[in-house]
Formats: C-alpha cells, structure tokens, sequence
C-alpha cells in the first residue's frame, strides 16, 4: 500500500479554539422541506398504527360477541 504523500506531508496548524456561543434546540429551518417532515411521518404512522389496532380491537369484540350468541 502506498502512503499518497503523506509521508512528506508537514503537519497542520492548530485549529482555533472558540467557544459556542448559542445551541437551538428543535427544528431547523434553514433544512429542507423533506427533512422538516420526517418526525410529522413517524408520528403519523404511529396514530395509525394505534387507531388501526384499536378499532381492530373493537371489531374483534363485536364479532365475538355475536358469534357465542348464535350458539
């Protein structure tokens, strides 16, 4: 394998220090659309996911309940 230079290479400078100066929290809005609305996606597959479930729940009780009836 070869080294691509860098075995010759001289080392960089230090890289300046600061300090942060403000942290936001949330969402960006210098993102993209596509990237804004991923978490509004993930919840939405969640409430479906539990409104499917709950009225399948639903469902399944109604028809057991006829269904020991009729016997």
């Amino acid at each position: 394998m070869g080294t691509a230079g860098l075995a010759s290479a001289e080392a960089s400078a230090r890289p300046l220090r600061g300090k942060v100066l403000k942290l936001k929290l949330g969402f960006n809005p210098n993102s993209s659309s596509v990237g804004t609305t991923v978490v509004v996606f993930l919840w939405s597959l969640v409430a479906s996911g539990a409104v499917l479930s709950f009225t399948a729940a639903v469902l399944a009780h109604r028809f057991r309940k006829r269904g020991t009836g009729a016997s």
